[in-house]
């Protein structure tokens, strides 16, 4: 979702990519984030994305995270309207089944 928001504001849709996917390291390795944000060779400002919500990607971050927990209020980021979000939202979800149907 991260990516598909960088995409609807025209920025950096591999990095936000990146820190989307890190974001949820911890659970997929069942140590802290930031433990597992260690153990990789990662630029500061990805991690800070990730671990703090700082920068733009840190904003996304913020907004995908509050759209899983359904904080209406909080699903913002720029200037997007809650409509381009959702459908950001159901993008990820349909790339997501695309994915997990082909390692079947």
């Amino acid at each position: 979702m991260c990516e598909h928001l960088a995409n609807l504001i025209g920025d950096q849709p591999d990095h936000f990519f990146l820190i989307g996917i890190l974001s949820s390291l911890d659970s997929i390795l069942d140590i802290s984030l930031e433990d597992a944000l260690k153990q990789l060779p990662l630029a500061p400002d990805i991690a800070s994305a990730i671990l703090n919500k700082e920068g733009l990607a840190g904003e996304a971050l913020k907004c995908v995270i509050n759209y899983e927990h359904w904080e209406i209020q909080a699903m913002t980021f720029k200037d997007l309207d809650q409509k381009s979000i959702g459908e950001a939202y159901v993008k990820s979800i349909n790339w997501a089944k695309d994915i997990l149907g082909n390692l079947n």
